[in-house]
């Protein structure tokens, strides 16, 4: 009798949550559709080069912005965009390994701190001036995964100077050098695959 009891309530309590997420999304998605109503602008900058051109989409009104002034915002947003570039490819947010949605905002939570705690000590990296071919940039890639690495090793006394180690993970920054985007789709993988 208990039984049936608990496994009644269950599926009440399973289908009342449901309820409340669908409720939840749709009034987000009714708000969010609300604020998209605004106009978008496509802009085309020709100065490029020759035959070349760069496009872009914003919902700045035109009349309060330049188009000069609207390339300035774009350029100097550049930045974010090579972020999360490094974070869907350096740092490996393209391969998550939940379906649940609270322990996926955890998983890109948590690539956002390491992120951030990255490049906080990649900045204080220094590459020591020699004359070479090349200028050289520190390799991220590597950093990151040596900085991970590094912070698995928490309470050990012999830990070595993570800056002298980076400091020697560089790479030749090649200007001009263009080479195809290799991108091999990934599903999401749980973590079932340790209980085998």
């Amino acid at each position: 009798m208990g039984d049936g009891k608990e496994s009644g309530s269950g599926e009440k309590g399973t289908r009342c949550q449901e309820r409340k997420r669908k409720k939840f999304f749709e009034s987000d998605y009714q708000a969010r559709s609300q604020e998209i109503k605004k106009s978008i602008y496509f802009i085309r900058f020709l100065d490029i080069g020759p035959g070349t051109y760069e496009s872009i989409v914003t919902n700045l009104d035109k009349d309060e912005f330049t188009i000069t002034e609207i390339k300035e915002l774009y350029h100097r947003r550049w930045e974010i965009e090579t972020s999360y570039r490094d974070l869907k490819y350096d740092l490996d947010l393209n391969t998550l390994h939940s379906k649940k949605r609270n322990l996926i905002e955890q998983e890109i939570y948590a690539r956002l701190i390491l992120y951030n705690f990255c490049r906080r000590i990649t900045n204080e990296v220094r590459i020591k001036e020699r004359k070479r071919e090349y200028e050289y940039q520190l390799n991220y890639v590597r950093a990151y995964h040596m900085i991970r690495d590094y912070l698995k090793k928490k309470g050990r006394t012999d830990l070595p100077n993570i800056e002298e180690l980076l400091a020697k993970e560089i790479l030749p920054v090649r200007h001009n050098r263009q080479n195809e985007r290799k991108i091999k789709p990934k599903n999401a993988i749980g973590f079932n695959y340790r209980y085998d």
